[in-house]
């Protein structure tokens, strides 16, 4: 996992533990340098199948996946 992964699954796991999703903490400081959307989207994969690496990496990947179905069906 890269920097840029690990700080984006610090944000969702601070997240999940605090019960805070409104306000993005990295080591306790107010992160607001990017949307939440992506935070959420972790955070959730988090919930649902606990933190590990590809739990923080699914949710792109999913996204990915399905902007490729929504370019194939409008092409």
């Amino acid at each position: 996992m890269d920097d840029v992964d690990a700080v984006q699954a610090s944000i969702a796991r601070t997240m999940l533990e605090s019960g805070d999703f409104v306000t993005a903490r990295l080591n306790g400081i107010v992160y607001l340098e990017k949307p939440p959307l992506k935070y959420w989207l972790i955070a959730a994969s988090f919930a649902l199948f606990g933190p590990h690496d590809w739990a923080a990496r699914l949710p792109v990947a999913l996204a990915a996946v399905l902007l490729c179905w929504v370019t194939a069906r409008f092409a």
